[in-house]
């Protein structure tokens, strides 16, 4: 009798991890997941790059090349619209406009980031300004559209 149990509870949860996995790693493949890790890592050179004054004197050629990847790749998310329709709080009326409203302010700032990088006078403290503005960029658009695991438990 114990040993029905047992089976059935492997079988169960094998089940349920296999699903699981399929949906998490559906998202995974998305084109713009892959993009977001793209973002991710270039925005990670950047904020190394603006830790400190000598730290941007060294990197922010570096971090200029970062940002103008980060506009490219920008302008490839505005288009999907795909994942307006996961919008975390149903009393957003319009996703879509809301995803192009942010999409926008997403590239607005890198490219402000690229200006800001590539200028020679910009001090350490305007360049970390100019990222916590970017970063603020995606942290919002994250707050309305991105399904973080914890949602699902």
């Amino acid at each position: 009798m114990r040993r029905k149990w047992l089976t059935t509870a492997a079988v169960t949860t094998l089940v349920a991890s296999v699903l699981a996995g399929a949906s998490i790693s559906a998202d995974e493949d998305s084109p713009l997941h892959k993009i977001m890790e793209k973002v991710q890592a270039k925005s990670g050179a950047i904020r190394k790059a603006t830790r400190t004054p000598a730290q941007w004197k060294k990197d922010a050629k570096k971090a200029a090349e970062s940002a103008e990847a980060i506009v490219k790749l920008a302008k490839e998310t505005k288009p999907m619209t795909d994942a307006a329709k996961k919008v975390k709080d149903p009393a957003v009326k319009d996703p879509a406009a809301l995803w192009a409203k942010m999409s926008d302010d997403f590239l607005k700032a890198a490219e402000e980031m690229v200006k800001v990088a590539k200028d020679s006078k910009t001090s350490a403290p305007d360049a970390k300004t100019a990222f916590g503005t970017l970063n603020n960029t995606c942290g919002a658009c994250h707050k309305v559209f991105r399904i973080e695991e914890d949602d699902f438990k």
